[in-house]
């Protein structure tokens, strides 16, 4: 979890990606316009659940299932919300958003 997430000010993977992601973003110079967007989600005991979808107050018996399946060789999520984002600072919202829900 300290890997993914973080912890006390230093940065996990999650939080590094999207400011490197953003960061290549923006210094390229060649006009290409890109649209990025993400889902969370959370396995536990072998079954995935959203944790951009579930709301406040509810149990892990009721939050969205998550699935994955092949489509043409590439994994799909089915049942993830899937949130554009146009910054690492809302990509860092929603993060904070689904790991609030954890």
């Amino acid at each position: 979890t300290h890997s993914i997430c973080g912890y006390h000010g230093d940065r996990g993977i999650i939080p590094r990606s999207l400011a490197c992601l953003f960061d290549a973003i923006d210094r390229r110079e060649d006009g290409v316009r890109f649209a990025v967007s993400m889902s969370f989600i959370e396995v536990y005991k072998e079954v995935g659940f959203c944790l951009l979808a579930k709301e406040f107050g509810k149990t892990i018996e009721t939050w969205p299932i998550v699935t994955v399946s092949l489509l043409s060789g590439e994994p799909v999520l089915q049942g993830a919300k899937r949130v554009t984002i146009a910054s690492e600072e809302e990509g860092l919202h929603q993060y904070f958003l689904g790991d609030t829900h954890r």
